[in-house]
């Protein structure tokens, strides 16, 4: 027309939609040459600024844009979709198990804080499966031993017990005792006696904990 009005992909977007036109013609036009040429994260942020709901814009970029697990999660979460909305459709649409949507969450950066409530919340994980899943996904024992001795309300011996079946061995453990919980000589000598063996502990506090001195009637 020569007017020089010209629609941008948000408002062009609103017209589509109002004139009822379905979410995968809209996303086509835009994405399209004659359109805007959007990527998925442009295309992500103007269809939930029209107002389409999560469920719709995941499926729409899943088949549209052949985005993955992973690349999902980032566009989903640049656009600032909440973790519980984004794992529930992660789960639902790519049928996650707890390994790969620790996996996938963590790679988008999410916290571990984050991650595990949501891992608690969507899979209902025990403490033993929560410690099992985040130590597979890379996380050190400091951070998931603190997360899920937290999370769960674990007292020393459980949380000792959950990192030794997590495949954690006595040393890790006992300096997490030791270093990152604060505990003494005398309680993480019972605490550990409870789960490894004599020897194994000896060895523990002979290598970290200059010897058995003070501790020498636990054995």
């Amino acid at each position: 027309s020569g007017s020089g009005f010209r629609l941008n992909s948000n408002q062009m977007t609103n017209v589509l939609k109002g004139a009822g036109y379905n979410l995968n013609s809209i996303g086509s036009f835009l994405k399209s040459g004659s359109g805007f040429r959007l990527n998925s994260n442009q295309m992500t942020n103007v269809l939930k600024g029209s107002g389409y709901g999560l469920n719709d814009v995941g499926n729409y970029l899943k088949s549209s844009y052949r985005l993955n697990s992973n690349q999902m999660t980032s566009v989903l979460k640049g656009a600032s979709y909440g973790l519980n909305d984004v794992g529930n459709y992660l789960k639902n649409s790519y049928r996650l198990s707890s390994s790969q949507m620790t996996s996938v969450l963590k790679g988008a950066s999410y916290g571990l804080n984050d991650v595990g409530n949501y891992l608690k919340s969507g899979y209902r994980l025990s403490s033993s499966s929560m410690a099992s899943v985040l130590k597979g996904a890379g996380y050190g024992i400091k951070d998931l031993g603190k997360y899920v001795k937290s999370s769960y309300r674990l007292d020393a011996e459980d949380i000792t017990k959950v990192l030794k079946g997590a495949g954690f061995g006595v040393d890790d453990v006992g300096n997490f005792l030791k270093k990152d919980l604060g505990y003494g000589k005398n309680k993480v000598g019972k605490t550990l006696k409870k789960a490894y063996s004599n020897s194994s502990v000896k060895k523990f506090f002979n290598k970290f904990w200059g010897g058995l001195s003070g501790i020498k009637d636990l054995f």
